[in-house]
């Protein structure tokens, strides 16, 4: 595919509707086409198996055929050969026997005539018919010939032999029934016919057996299967199923006659080729060689089984003949097919082509418009099949678009004159519009709810209320919290500096300042403010510390000087003022003082006097102390004295 008829079918959905219903189209054409040479194909390989089996069928009506006529006129002969045996009735003597060949046998009497040895009888019927014939004795449960015409491969009668046991014939015999059917005897087939011969008992005695050579005619029959063709190159086989060893020996074949059917067959097809020998089924596919040097071929084949003569009749066509006729068939079949698709296609693009290509063309002219913002164009239906739904639904989508520009256009204009609750009215839209509109409300929303977040927190802040900070906002937001932050924090500082020299005063440190270069602007003009103030503080609080530090020295000669103003200037006349007064005071004072110190000596020297009086005074007295100690040690001794004396006298 080419890059340009890429472009086309990625771009076109008619283009890609009509490949995909030409592509439909021709799986459904391809499918059609295909049941069709299959039906036809299983029809025609139905009438070829079918006119296989009718022709095998029948081959084998005309085996039928000539084994019927045979059998017929066996029995005939078989009639004929009883007719000419001697009237009376069967009787055998055991007690009389004749021997016969190389065996002693019962002697056989019919009347009065004894027919052992009695070639004459078999020999006129074999004059007269051209067959042969046999007169059976039983002898136990053994059947002996003891005349016959039948001569073995020397050339000799075969007298005194017995009738096989395995031959079908003999169960016939015993059960006293007559048996028609093909026989080889002695190298030579036959058309045989076992007629028993009962005595006045009705026990089987004897057997009456005629044999009618068809050898010419199984020839004829044979050629004829050789020369029948079956179809174009099919051809027939008889073969033996006959059990023994000439079973599955092909009897009858243009090819391959006298071999064993089993010797030519594939080993993977030798199954099936025992179920058609054995009846179970009547028809296959073999791969077979019609000769030993043959290559293999795949053939078709229908069987008939024919039980008297215990043959299968076999017909074969080659597979080749019917992939043959087939494949014409099938070269017919697409080459109708293809012209007919082709027709079918052509139609389909031309039909798509008209009534979709164009108007989605169209319909996507005026999409593309409204996705470029342009909502003037007018949108025409011209029907009302599924493209003028589609054009349809396009100008329901343009009108929407232009009620929301409308709305939008509206609440940007009243926002714009102050009346910033405004909203656009979402009830009045379905679906994703609605969802569009609620989306913008809820965009201005989310921008009102901010900016009137931050006017309140700045009316706080006005009011000195510093407890709330603004709430974290994502995106390019947070720049908004950043700055409502910012100016919280800068009113912390500053209240925070304020504070801390206010703290310093109450303390009585006046030598602390505030740090300008933490601030600019009005903040640092606050600052210094607030600096200058600590220093006149300071420096007038210094002068008056200094006057009262020098009092305390008792120097009263100094005094405050220099500029002052307001109060400071106040203090600094009050504090010279008492100065003053205090130097006027202390000047008394010193006048009181030597006074006293006059006074003060002599009661010095009076306290001197009385000083050493009150010594002698002490000295007495502490001899007094030691009188009174000896006096309380004599009393204590006499109050012992006399509770021993007052124990005593009470003893």
């Amino acid at each position: 595919m080419t890059t340009r008829a890429a472009t086309v079918f990625s771009t076109s959905i008619g283009a890609r509707l009509a490949l995909l219903m030409g592509v439909i189209t021709t799986v459904a054409f391809v499918i059609l086409a295909a049941l069709i040479y299959r039906q036809a194909a299983t029809s025609y390989q139905t009438r070829v198996e079918a006119g296989l089996q009718s022709s095998t069928d029948l081959m084998r009506d005309s085996v039928e055929l000539y084994d019927r006529s045979l059998s017929e006129s066996t029995a005939r002969m078989a009639g004929t050969f009883r007719a000419m045996l001697p009237a009376g009735d069967i009787s055998v003597d055991p007690t009389k026997p004749v021997t016969v060949g190389e065996r002693a046998t019962p002697r056989l009497l019919m009347g009065t005539e004894t027919l052992n040895l009695q070639e004459s009888v078999v020999d006129r019927f074999a004059e007269a018919t051209g067959g042969v014939a046999t007169v059976f004795v039983r002898d136990g449960d053994d059947f002996v010939r003891v005349t016959t015409s039948l001569r073995n491969a020397e050339g000799n009668r075969a007298m005194g032999t017995v009738l096989d046991h395995a031959s079908p014939a003999y169960a016939k015999m015993i059960a006293g029934e007559a048996y028609t059917g093909p026989a080889r005897l002695f190298g030579v087939d036959y058309m045989t016919h076992y007629m028993p011969l009962k005595n006045a008992a009705g026990e089987v005695s004897a057997i009456a057996f005629i044999g009618q050579n068809y050898g010419d005619g199984l020839a004829a029959l044979k050629t004829r299967l050789r020369e029948s063709k079956l179809g174009k190159e099919g051809h027939f086989l008889a073969v033996n199923t006959r059990q023994g060893d000439d079973y599955g020996t092909v009897m009858a074949a243009s090819n391959g006659e006298g071999e064993k059917l089993s010797a030519l067959v594939d080993e993977a097809d030798k199954p099936q080729l025992e179920a058609l020998l054995a009846g179970n089924i009547n028809e296959a596919t073999l791969h077979l060689r019609p000769s030993k040097d043959a290559p293999v071929q795949e053939y078709f084949v229908t069987a008939q089984t024919y039980g008297p003569w215990q043959w299968t009749v076999l017909g074969l066509e080659p597979t080749s003949v019917l992939a043959a006729v087939l494949n014409k068939l099938m070269l017919k079949t697409a080459l109708v097919s293809g012209l007919g698709l082709l027709a079918v296609i052509v139609a389909l693009v031309l039909v798509v082509r008209r009534m979709l290509t164009v108007p989605l063309a169209a319909a996507g002219q005026v999409a593309r418009d409204v996705a470029a913002g342009r909502l003037d164009r007018t949108i025409a239906v011209k029907s009302q099949d599924e493209v003028g739904q589609l054009m349809t639904a396009l100008r329901q989508m343009q009108d929407k678009l232009r009620e929301i520009i409308a709305a939008q256009n509206e609440m940007s204009a009243l926002h714009a004159e102050g009346t910033i609750s405004h909203r656009i009215d979402a009830s009045a839209f379905d679906g994703e519009f609605r969802t569009m509109v609620e989306g913008t409300n809820e965009l201005v929303d989310a921008h009102i709810a901010v900016k009137m977040r931050v006017v309140a927190l700045i009316a706080q802040y006005a009011d000195g209320d510093l407890s709330q900070k603004m709430e974290p906002l994502p995106g390019e937001k947070a720049r908004i919290t950043e700055a409502v932050n910012g100016v919280r924090g800068r009113l912390q500082d500053i209240n925070g500096e304020i504070k801390r020299l206010v703290d310093a005063a109450a303390a009585g440190d006046f030598s602390v300042r505030g740090d300008t270069d933490a601030y600019r602007h009005d903040f640092k003009e606050m600052v210094q403010g607030l600096n200058t103030l600590m220093i006149t503080a300071d420096r007038n609080l210094a002068a008056l510390s200094g006057l009262l530090r020098a009092l305390a020295e008792g120097d009263l000669r100094g005094r405050i000087e220099g500029q002052f103003q307001g109060v400071f200037a106040t203090m600094r006349d009050d504090a010279n003022a008492t100065v003053a007064q205090l130097t006027r005071i202390v000047g008394g004072i010193q006048q009181a003082a030597v006074s006293v110190a006059t006074a003060s000596a002599e009661i010095a020297a009076g306290n001197d006097d009385l000083s050493r009086r009150t010594e002698q005074q002490a000295a007495s007295l502490e001899e007094s102390a030691a009188s009174l100690e000896e006096l309380t040690s004599a009393v204590k001794q006499n109050a012992d004295h006399a509770r021993r004396a007052d124990r005593l006298a009470a003893e």
